[in-house]
C-alpha cells in the first residue's frame, strides 16, 4: 500500500482545501506542546482566517483523540501548501488567535506547522490567523508511526499497525474509509539509498533500504519494507536515523 494519499476535503470535510493522509517520520511533526501566551504578536500578519486551514477546534480535537486512542504511538505531521498549486509557500506566517490571547504557531522551511495543544486556546474559540489570502491554503497530514530508534521486534510492528488503524478511525470519518486500506506494515527509510537493515531472529537477514518512496516533505526516501505477515519474532535493526513510513 502507498503512503495514502486520500483527497478529502480539509475544512470539516465539507469545505475548501484538500487535505492528504499519508505516513512518514521526520522531528518537525505536530505535538503536544504548551508554548506561553503572547500579549504582541510574533510575527505581523494580516488578520485573513483562511477557510481552508483546518479550524482549530477540529485540529485540537483530532491531535488529543490520536494521542489518547493510540497512547501517544502515533503523531501527526501538518504540512500547508498552497491550495491551487499544491506547491510550499515561502513565506508563510500562522498565528493561533483568541479574544484575549495570541500563540505563536511555528513553520518550518518545508511549510510543516507545529500546532500547539492548549486547551485554554480550545475552550476561548481560538482560530488559525495566516498572511495569505483567503482560500489560499491547503494541507497534507500524515500519520507517523513511533517506533524505538533502536530497532523494534516484530510485536512491536503489529502494535503499531494497530494504533495506525485507531489513528484512521479517529482522522477519517466511517463513509471515507471505504477509500482507504488499513496499513499492512511499514517502510524504513533513509535519505541515500545505501543503507541496509538488519533482521535479527533464528537467522539473521540483509535487507537493502532502496526502494524510492515519496515522503511528506516534497522529496523522496530510499526504503526498505517490512509487513507484519512476513515477520515472525524477527528484531527489525536498522542503521541510525532511520524514519518510518506505513504501508
Amino acid at each position: 500500500m502507498r503512503p495514502y494519499p486520500l483527497s478529502l476535503i480539509f475544512v470539516s470535510l465539507a469545505a475548501a482545501g484538500v487535505i492528504t493522509v499519508a505516513h512518514a517520520d521526520e522531528p518537525a511533526a505536530a505535538t503536544a506542546s504548551q508554548p506561553a501566551e503572547i500579549t504582541a504578536p510574533a510575527i505581523e500578519v494580516k488578520a485573513l482566517r483562511d477557510p481552508a486551514i483546518m479550524p482549530y477546534k477540529q485540529a485540537y480535537e483530532m491531535l488529543t483523540g490520536i494521542q489518547k486512542a493510540t497512547q501517544d504511538k502515533v503523531k501527526v505531521i501538518i504540512r500547508v501548501l498552497a491550495s491551487g498549486t499544491r506547491q510550499q509557500i515561502p513565506d508563510l506566517q500562522i498565528r493561533l488567535e483568541s479574544n484575549e490571547n495570541r500563540w505563536p504557531v511555528p513553520v518550518s522551511d518545508k511549510g510543516i506547522i507545529d500546532v500547539p495543544v492548549i486547551a485554554k486556546a480550545y475552550t476561548e474559540g481560538a482560530e488559525f490567523v495566516t498572511n495569505q489570502k483567503k482560500g489560499s491554503l491547503g494541507a497534507d497530514l500524515t500519520l507517523v508511526p513511533v517506533l524505538p530508534q533502536d530497532g523494534f521486534s516484530a510485536a512491536q510492528l503489529r502494535d503499531s499497525l494497530d494504533a495506525g488503524r485507531t489513528a484512521l478511525r479517529e482522522l477519517v470519518p466511517w463513509y471515507y474509509r471505504i477509500f482507504i486500506s488499513n496499513p499492512k506494515g511499514v517502510a524504513v527509510c533513509y535519505d541515500n539509498p545505501q543503507q541496509q537493515i538488519v533482521l535479527r531472529g533464528q537467522q539473521e537477514r540483509i535487507v537493502a533500504a532502496n526502494e524510492e518512496m515519496k515522503n511528506p516533505y516534497g522529496s523522496k526516501w530510499f526504503c526498505g519494507k517490512f509487513t507484519a505477515r512476513e515477520l515472525d519474532s524477527e528484531q527489525i535493526l536498522p542503521a541510525a536515523g532511520y524514519r518510518v513510513l506505513y504501508i
